[in-house]
């Protein structure tokens, strides 16, 4: 639908303008979805709480410096 395509392009734009990347694959056995902000210094794990996403840390990852890497995964049952 129309309205769906519009969430998804706005989720996609939010992501971007946070530098981060969709990345999916198999973590041990599942598929997993994680966001990647790639930077050489620190990484960091962002962890949604049970009502959250993935897509939660968007607002706030600009806060953290920008050389960091970030990794935002989409625990197991989320998103």
């Amino acid at each position: 639908t129309l309205r769906r395509r519009l969430v998804y392009r706005g989720v996609a734009r939010a992501r971007a303008d946070a530098g981060f990347v969709r990345r999916d694959g198999d973590v041990g056995g599942r598929r997993t979805v994680w966001l990647e902000r790639p930077g050489p210094g620190p990484t960091v794990v962002l962890v949604h709480g049970f009502n959250g996403g993935k897509d939660v840390w968007l607002r706030y990852a600009p806060a953290v410096p920008p050389d960091w890497r970030l990794l935002a995964p989409d625990l197991p049952g989320h998103g």
